[in-house]
């Protein structure tokens, strides 16, 4: 009989196994939907009001030519207890128009000797509206004294 040698040759191969590529492609789109956010993100603007009636973070919105350019994320007393600091997130094709003498107001219904006044905010809820200033762009307009109506006088920083 011939003699033959049983033993199996056994040999490792260097690759990954493809059940590995399920987590790496999910990890790929993970970081990619955080990309697209950051990307997306805005600046933010630190608004001074002497109340905080009717702002809600989370809620309130910020309006230019009565769209949507903002959210209001964070409201807080301010460190002397007079007042309160709003913090908010602007999208970005807005900070072109805020200026260092931006004019930031909250639209609420009024009722007064001079007519009747915001009447949509009945059912939408208070808002906070601005008209672009004249002054330079950037630089300290991030933090902006706010009014509670419309007629209030030019703020510079």
């Amino acid at each position: 009989m011939a003699n033959h040698n049983n033993n199996a040759i056994v040999s490792r191969r260097k690759r990954i196994s493809a059940v590995w590529l399920i987590p790496l492609f999910a990890a790929l789109v993970g970081a990619w939907f955080v990309y697209t956010e950051y990307q997306q993100l805005g600046s933010e603007v630190v608004l001074r009001f002497l109340s905080a009636e009717g702002i809600v973070a989370g809620k309130t919105k910020i309006r230019h030519l009565s769209i949507d350019v903002g959210e209001v994320t964070e409201v807080e007393l301010n460190g002397s207890l007079d007042g309160v600091v709003v913090r908010a997130r602007m999208q970005r094709g807005v900070l072109p128009l805020l200026r260092e003498d931006t004019r930031f107001w909250v639209v609420r219904p009024r009722i007064g000797a001079t007519g009747i006044s915001g009447l949509g905010t009945l059912l939408s809820g208070a808002y906070i509206n601005f008209n672009r200033g004249v002054g330079d762009i950037g630089g300290s307009a991030s933090r902006i004294q706010g009014s509670a109506n419309r007629q209030c006088d030019k703020i510079r920083l």
